[in-house]
């Protein structure tokens, strides 16, 4: 009982990294995807991240892209020759203050704060 009172956290210690490497091979154990179809970086546990899956996703949009062909004719219709632009001229705005947490120049010297 005293050797179990000496080293207390020791032992607890050692208690939760071994749930936590029994964890892990249990998690790792598990792999349910079929590694032929999916290529994932996984992180440090085995597990794909986020910015894995979305990679992959972004992959396969670029495969279906590569397989589309555009019917040059298209633009010789005479639907499409009919089409009009309603695109709507933009007026250029005056700029402000080059630096706008500058003071204005209308402000005194006792309204600033110290």
């Amino acid at each position: 009982m005293e050797l179990v009172k000496k080293y207390k956290n020791i032992l607890i210690v050692a208690g939760i990294l071994a749930a936590i490497a029994l964890g892990y091979l249990w998690w790792s154990g598990r792999d349910t995807t079929d590694s032929s179809t999916l290529s994932f970086a996984p992180d440090g546990f085995g597990l794909p991240t986020e910015a894995s899956i979305a990679g992959q996703q972004i992959l396969s949009v670029l495969e279906e892209l590569r397989q589309l062909n555009i019917n040059g004719s298209v633009f010789q219709n005479a639907v499409f020759k009919s089409l009009i632009d309603h695109t709507i001229a933009t007026t250029s705005e005056p700029l402000g203050r080059p630096d706008p947490f500058a003071p204005l120049p209308f402000e005194s010297e006792e309204a600033k704060p110290k």
